[in-house]
């Protein structure tokens, strides 16, 4: 009769190995992780990204990575949800003195796609040949987590929402989702030769009959 082996299966070691978010390094561990990560996309790009040049530029073994990411994807949409994150809250700062929530929304939004077309790391999301691009909206979500969506969502609908004139059926994480298939398909299809008032003549249509109680040429 054979012996048994003391080796056991990723499955079953994976919750037990995980380092726990409640842990005093966890949070830095995490940061000094993505970081390195969103370093080396910089430099080098996503296909290119290698988990063990991770590690060595956090400072940790190959191993290491794999107790807060699972895989590549997963840490390379925390990359882009820390992004994406620091970008929204940059703009609201450049729109929070208009007084027109609709068309604040519409020069934030604007405002996202500029700034999400300089972002190497968003670049190659848009990629035809290195992801689908439509999906780009999915991965971010995926990357953020559900309370920060809906914080963020809030942060584009922050006026609106005070005078009342988003949407009963609209939720902030939903508002964000829209927002982000409207930018990643600006992004990835070239709307980037439009002029920069025909472009936003184009978002003032897609969005403010989405997400508002208001008619495209209706004031709040």
């Amino acid at each position: 009769m054979s012996t048994p082996t003391s080796s056991t299966t990723p499955a079953n070691t994976a919750t037990h190995w995980k380092a726990k978010p409640a842990s005093a390094d966890y949070d830095e561990m995490r940061t000094r992780l993505v970081s390195a990560a969103a370093r080396l996309i910089s430099e080098k790009g996503i296909s290119a990204l290698r988990l063990e040049q991770v590690a060595e530029q956090a400072g940790c073994a190959r191993s290491s990575v794999y107790r807060y990411f699972d895989s590549k994807d997963q840490l390379v949409l925390a990359v882009i949800g820390r992004d994406f994150t620091r970008l929204t809250e940059i703009i609201y700062s450049q729109v929070e003195d208009m007084s027109d929530p609709a068309e604040q929304l519409v020069e934030s939004t604007f405002l996202c796609i500029q700034a999400m077309r300089n972002n190497r790391h968003m670049q190659e999301l848009w990629d035809p040949q290195k992801s689908s691009s439509m999906s780009m909206a999915t991965m971010i979500l995926k990357g953020i987590p559900n309370t920060m969506a809906d914080s963020i969502g809030h942060i584009f609908l922050r006026e609106a929402r005070k005078r009342n004139l988003v949407r009963d059926n609209v939720s902030n994480k939903e508002a964000l989702r829209w927002l982000l298939m409207i930018i990643t398909s600006h992004g990835a299809f070239g709307f980037n030769v439009m002029k920069e008032q025909e472009e936003k003549e184009y978002l003032r249509k897609m969005l403010l009959p989405s997400l508002f109680k208001l008619d495209v040429t209706d004031k709040p």
